[in-house]
């Protein structure tokens, strides 16, 4: 699973042909605190600058927008 990830993140970076990424997180996904605060403002401060990415769409699901959709959390990010 590690490699996955270190795979996808290799490829959101590359140059010339990154890949694109749109996906929505659940506004309960930035709050929950795992790992202890550095680890999480590291996290949150990776996600702020992969958001700015033009080929990067990154959307919350507001706390007010409800119960998530069926499927959620597995079917809310498309990778291109």
């Amino acid at each position: 699973m590690a490699d996955l990830r270190v795979e996808r993140q290799e490829r959101l970076l590359s140059v010339p042909d990154p890949i694109h990424l749109s996906a929505v997180l659940a506004e309960e996904t930035l709050r929950r605190a795992v790992g202890g605060t550095e680890v999480m403002v590291e996290q949150l401060d990776h996600l702020h600058k992969v958001a700015q990415l033009r080929h990067v769409r990154l959307q919350i699901l507001p706390f007010a927008a409800g119960a998530a959709p069926r499927g959620w959390p597995f079917l809310d990010s498309v990778v291109r």
